[in-house]
């Protein structure tokens, strides 16, 4: 397993659009985050994998998934827009999912 876990952790730094990402602003990982839903009683909980806040533009959710796409994934990324645009009005939020396995990294 860690093994693994290192060849998915070296895939990942060699891609060259993520690299960027990850340098264009401030970079936090495991954001925890609270939405309530329309339903009032009802409030989700979780980690965001990381959040890129630059100086400018839009905040954006990073996301990091092993296998294959997944509309349940969509769903995720969608409720972590939500709490983020929560958190910063007025701010763009955008979403960016980042598939990886080890020796075959897809966007």
């Amino acid at each position: 397993m860690a093994v693994r876990a290192a060849e998915i952790y070296q895939a990942m730094r060699q891609r060259p659009d993520l690299t960027a990402l990850l340098a264009s602003g401030e970079t936090h990982y495991e954001v925890p985050f609270s939405l309530r839903l329309a339903d009032p009683e009802r409030i989700v909980r979780g980690q965001i994998d990381g959040i890129v806040v630059p100086a400018t533009g839009p905040i954006i959710v990073v996301e990091f998934k092993t296998g294959r796409p997944q509309k349940q994934h969509e769903t995720q990324v969608s409720m972590y827009r939500q709490a983020l645009a929560a958190a910063w009005p007025g701010r763009a939020v955008e979403t960016r999912l980042f598939y990886f396995q080890a020796g075959n990294v897809a966007l």
